[in-house]
């Protein structure tokens, strides 16, 4: 199958061109292209009624991305998916020159009742451009690309696209004078990878705030900001205790929200290290991978959390 990812066609739809549609050859891996009449009906539907998490259509966000991350729309295909008889739409995209079809990824649409439904493994794509970029540039970053936009990663306003009961993440770090580090995590897993629960998109940030916004327990430097959408949900969910904050508190004063399970899981944490509270602890040298979820688990035991302090890929 079609693996799967998007880009910016936005002067194609503007000059009212039609983009491709599949050919003959696809129906071996499973595709049977539809007649051109249907063809153009499906496309319309996802152009035309798509929309992303964050508002966006195909239109605008394939515009975006193509200045964000260079995405360069490849074909689009229109097609009756064998295995089930669903209705799909796939663009298929590339951001290096010289790839050939096999090696482009590609954005899956699938039809239900003739409404436009992104394919599990796009959900990325689905929480709009900002969210989509973050991924592909951290993916930059980590493989050292040299022309990586790393300045899209410490724009606040890039992380408006999560949305907590006091406002927009970006607006929230931006007002309380915080500064965006590196690495920036937007990413999804898979339903099951997780004690057999439901997919959700995983976001984990390190930020830099002042003093009067986050509680003397953190460092000032690399507090954790961690996150789940799981699928199917409106909202999104704090899995860390400065994201806790968030949710709680007022913009800028995260540290005067009480939390007695955070204090509880440092108290432990500092035990299993040895290490002596004092003023600017970077606890997150320890237990900042531990999920809120963890930490209210109440399984802290002290070989527990050193265990856990290790971890770097917890959810």
């Amino acid at each position: 199958m079609r693996t799967v990812h998007a880009i910016a066609i936005a002067a194609l739809w503007c000059m009212h061109l039609q983009p491709a549609i599949a050919d003959d050859k696809l129906s071996e891996d499973g595709f049977t292209p539809l007649p051109p009449k249907e063809a153009k009906a499906v496309l319309d539907a996802v152009r035309k009624d798509w929309h992303s998490r964050s508002g966006e259509s195909v239109t605008e966000m394939l515009a975006r991305l193509k200045v964000s991350i260079g995405f360069k729309p490849q074909k689009w295909y229109a097609d009756t998916r064998s295995y089930d008889g669903k209705k799909v739409v796939s663009l298929t995209w590339t951001r290096k020159p010289g790839e050939t079809e096999a090696d482009r990824a590609s954005i899956v649409w699938k039809l239900d009742n003739g409404v436009p439904v992104l394919e599990e493994n796009d959900r990325l794509f689905g929480l709009g451009s900002a969210a989509f970029a973050i991924n592909e540039i951290q993916q930059d970053v980590d493989n050292e690309v040299r022309t990586a936009n790393t300045l899209f990663l410490h724009d606040p306003k890039n992380l408006n696209f999560v949305q907590t009961p006091n406002g927009r993440l970006g607006d929230l770090l931006a007002t309380a004078g915080c500064h965006i580090g590196e690495p920036l995590y937007v990413w999804p897993v898979a339903a099951g990878f997780i004690d057999k629960g439901n997919g959700f998109v995983r976001f984990q940030a390190t930020v830099d705030c002042p003093l009067s916004a986050v509680s003397n327990v953190y460092s000032q430097q690399g507090a954790l900001i961690a996150m789940k959408l799981v699928d199917g949900a409106k909202d999104w969910l704090p899995t860390s205790f400065l994201a806790e904050r968030l949710w709680r508190g007022k913009p800028g004063h995260w540290s005067d929200v009480d939390l007695p399970i955070e204090d509880q899981v440092i108290e432990v944490a500092m035990n299993a290290a040895n290490m002596p509270r004092r003023y600017g602890f970077e606890w997150v040298d320890v237990c900042g991978s531990l999920s809120y979820e963890i930490a209210a688990s109440r399984f802290l035991t002290r070989p527990k959390i050193c265990m856990l302090s290790r971890r770097t890929d917890c959810y």
